[in-house]
């Protein structure tokens, strides 16, 4: 839809998370903020994002 590829939040929070908009705690931050507002999500969805944050923020610790 005009050139727009739509994605999840959780994913935008891991591209803030991997273009160093946020750190790995302002991302748990933000996910149980949405969830605590009444944003739903699985407890497997929720452990895989923090799994993926982790590893992203891991390989950022790497690249420094």
């Amino acid at each position: 839809m005009f050139g727009v590829r739509p994605i999840g939040t959780v994913a935008v929070l891991l591209l803030a998370l991997a273009w160093d908009e946020l750190t790995l705690n302002e991302f748990k931050e933000c996910l149980d903020g949405l969830i605590a507002s009444g944003f739903w999500l699985s407890i497997d969805v929720y452990n895989k994002a923090l799994e993926e944050a982790q590893s992203i923020a891991k390989r950022k610790e790497m690249e420094n």
